[in-house]
Formats: structure tokens, C-alpha cells, sequence
């Protein structure tokens, strides 16, 4: 018997409520992605349960043809994958099948947001944010999976696999660029933890606050003294909104930089973007902003970053340097 499980737009104000997308008549939960959740990072995990002997196996499906088949296995109800996600809206879908056929579909429509793509930037109002780490869903992972924090404050892991976050988090970690704490699977270094949570709590058992410059300025005090003698502040610094730019657990880009600095910076400065940047100059010619050899910078492009400190500065519009010709000299030798 075929049944088929349809996400109605009706029924989004109880999946907003409830966060997972469940179906009573298979027995089928899909615990993660909650429906119409924000995510920031370019993976997930999805996360099924199966409560019902009819289905045998599950197929999870993806953007980008990305599927993956898990068969069931004795004694087990829960089932994970990590799936990677594009740029703006995604649909997460889990197909049940059974030895006659298909046991249901369940599908969770998600968000990724995307900094440095403008029509990605910001999430549609109907899109929240949603945590995994409550009480709940954790018990769910407990016969599988160690949930208990179980590193040490500032101690490194000598084998990065022996963290209980390695297993699921593995991939926010492998790309070219890794932030120190999170290599080091320094969790809870920047994730604080609630040790006590209520048995009905839908609260998240890692928190973080909401500047996070609180939690970075801990490891970068020096940057932040520097910063704070300099007369002009770039706005996300004095915000305190360090993962605008930054990807706190690794980044392909310089900084650990979100996406490339002249693809940042434009995703903000706009009317920057066709490459050229008027400025007074002796010639008659804009300055270019990409596409050229940076000479005090070899073997690299010219960016915004050649001419422009991303966090503070002495000069207006957060020249570097001291003076505002100082900054033309270091390529302009003439």
C-alpha cells in the first residue's frame, strides 16, 4: 500500500510550533531539519526516527541529485546523515519503503543563508532559527551517540576523533582554513553549555550569546585594544558581529572569510560591485577594485581589503595606514 505524506502551507504554524515533521499513519519523524528553519553553515544533519516495523529502509534526498539509502537495523529507530546545503531555500525529503513499496514521504523545507550572495542574504520572515541540542532530540541519539560534553576547558584533543562532536560535526571542520578552537574541537570554548535542563525544555543545551564578539574578544583581546585606540570603527566591530564576515569553525578564504573580501565587502557596499571605485585622483580614471595585481601585495588580486581596514581605522572610510596618501605610496611609488 502506497501512502504519501504532502506538506500543506496550512499546517506550517504547527511544524513552526512542534519543529519536527511527523507522520502518525507510518510512524515516520523527521527530528531534524525542523520545518522552515535557518541554517548558516553549508551542511546539516537530518535526523529520522522510525517507530513503525513496516518500513525497511529510508532514502534521503537533497539539493544538487545529493541521495543517501539506509537500510534499518535491528533494535535501532534512529538514523542520521549529514547532507550539504545551496544557497537559499532547500528541501530536505525522506522517502519510507517498505516490502511492498512506499511506507510514506516526509519532506522539511529550509533556508541557508548566504553573505556574500545578495539574494540570499536574508531568510523570507516565514524561516526561524531552531536549535537540535534540546532534551527531547538528544534522547533520541543516546543509543548511538555520546551527548555528554566531554572535553576539557583549553585542552586540546590529541586524536580530534575522541570528541563526542567529532562524529556529527566533522565536516564544519575540513575545509582549508581552520579557526584554532574548532580544529581542536574546542567546543565549548565559543558554545557555552547549560548543564540543567528541564525534562520539557525546548531550550538548547549549547548557547551562544547574542553579540558573539563577547566570546571571540576572550582569545582576541589584542586585536580588540588596537581596534578601540582607532577613531573609526566598521560598524559590524562595534556591533560585535564577528560571524558576519567570519566563519568561526573553517573557510577555502584568507581570514576565515566567508566568501572572498571584495565578494564580502560588495554583498553590503553595493554600488561598489562593477569593479571600479570612484576616489580623487590625478588621472581621469576610476580605481579598480578586482582584476589587477596588487603590488604591495604579490601574487595576489586587488581587493578591498589592499586599501581599506575591514575593522578600524585613524582615517575616514577606514583608509590604512596613518595618512591618507600613505596608502597610495605602497603601490604608487612614483
Amino acid at each position: 500500500m502506497k501512502r504519501l505524506f504532502i506538506l500543506a502551507g496550512l499546517l506550517f504554524p504547527l511544524y513552526a510550533l512542534f519543529g519536527a515533521v511527523k507522520d502518525e499513519r507510518t510512524g515516520m519523524e523527521l527530528i531534524s531539519p525542523p520545518n522552515y528553519s535557518i541554517y548558516h553553515e553549508e551542511t546539516l544533519s537530518v535526523v529520522v526516527t522510525l517507530s513503525s516495523p513496516h518500513v525497511d529502509k529510508i532514502m534521503i534526498s537533497a539539493e544538487s541529485n545529493q541521495s543517501s539509502e539506509i537500510f534499518r537495523q535491528k533494535g535501532r529507530d534512529t538514523y542520521c546523515k549529514t547532507m550539504r546545503l545551496i544557497p537559499g531555500e532547500n528541501t530536505i525529503t525522506v522517502k519510507g519503503i517498505g516490502k511492498d513499496g512506499s511506507a510514506g514521504i516526509l519532506s522539511a523545507i529550509i533556508y541557508h543563508d548566504s553573505v556574500s550572495e545578495k539574494m540570499y542574504k536574508y531568510p523570507p520572515e516565514k524561516y526561524g532559527k531552531s536549535s537540535f541540542h534540546i532534551l527531547a532530540n538528544e534522547k533520541k541519539c543516546i543509543p548511538c551517540h555520546k551527548m555528554g560534553v566531554n572535553g576539557q576547558q583549553g585542552i586540546a584533543f590529541e586524536n580530534p576523533s575522541d570528541s563526542n562532536c567529532f562524529v556529527c560535526h566533522e565536516k564544519l571542520t575540513t575545509r582549508g582554513q581552520g579557526h584554532a578552537p574548532a580544529i581542536n574541537w574546542l567546543c565549548t570554548a565559543c558554545h557555552q553549555t547549560q548543564n540543567k535542563l528541564e525534562s520539557d525544555s525546548q531550550g538548547s543545551k549549547f548557547i551562544l550569546p547574542g553579540h558573539i564578539g563577547k566570546v571571540c574578544l576572550t582569545c582576541h583581546q589584542k586585536e580588540k585594544e588596537t581596534w578601540e585606540e582607532k577613531r573609526f570603527h566598521h560598524m559590524p566591530v562595534d556591533a560585535q558581529q564577528c560571524t558576519r564576515c567570519h566563519n568561526p569553525h573553517s573557510s577555502e578564504n584568507r581570514y576565515y572569510l566567508k566568501a572572498k573580501a571584495w565578494e564580502l565587502c560588495t554583498s553590503c557596499h553595493i554600488d561598489k560591485r562593477d569593479g571600479n571605485h570612484f576616489i580623487n585622483t590625478f588621472g581621469s580614471r576610476n580605481h579598480p577594485t578586482r582584476g589587477k595585481p596588487d603590488p604591495s601585495r604579490p601574487g595576489h588580486e586587488i581587493e578591498c581589503i589592499s586599501c581599506h581596514n575591514p575593522h578600524a581605522s585613524n582615517i575616514r572610510s577606514l583608509i590604512e595606514g596613518e595618512s591618507p596618501m600613505g596608502i597610495c605610496v605602497k603601490c604608487h611609488k612614483k
